[in-house]
């Protein structure tokens, strides 16, 4: 148990990880499903793994990297291993950060930096990104 835990803490240590995320990799090290559960659930009680904590910090990175709107990035922390109702919580909780809002500006402004200035095609492609027709009537508004 110890080495498992060793094994976990240094994981951790380099990035966040899920706790499905982390289960698998140690799996993938040999280590046995009875000894990997009892080691994720002591370092959920000491605060050292957090699904929730996972998940902010992936989606401020992504904004910042890959601009997508909400519904990318629950999509994107599910494939993760977040659970459905924490992905929706914390993307929901997302959407009011001003790292949310200068995204979808950073990505209207890019498209039109690169020529895109139809106002259906910005929609269109903001869309594909997932953001909502909402956000970006918004972002028109705003605009003006």
């Amino acid at each position: 148990m110890d080495r498992c835990y060793s094994r976990a803490l240094k994981l951790l240590s380099r990035a966040e990880h899920t706790r499905k995320g982390l289960e698998q990799k140690l799996l993938l090290r040999g280590f046995q499903p009875v000894e990997i559960s009892g080691v994720l659930d002591r370092l959920e009680e000491e605060g050292a793994l957090s699904d929730r904590r996972f998940a902010e910090e992936w989606v401020r990175s992504r904004l910042k990297k890959h601009p997508e709107g909400k519904a990318l990035l629950e999509l994107g922390l599910q494939k993760r291993g977040v659970d459905e109702s924490l992905s929706r919580e914390v993307v929901k909780q997302c959407a009011s950060w001003p790292e949310y809002r200068a995204a979808l500006r950073g990505l209207y402004e890019d498209l039109l930096a690169s020529g895109v200035e139809e106002p259906q095609i910005i929609t269109s492609i903001l869309r594909k990104k997932g953001f909502s027709s909402y956000e970006i009537r918004l972002l028109f508004e705003e605009l003006g």
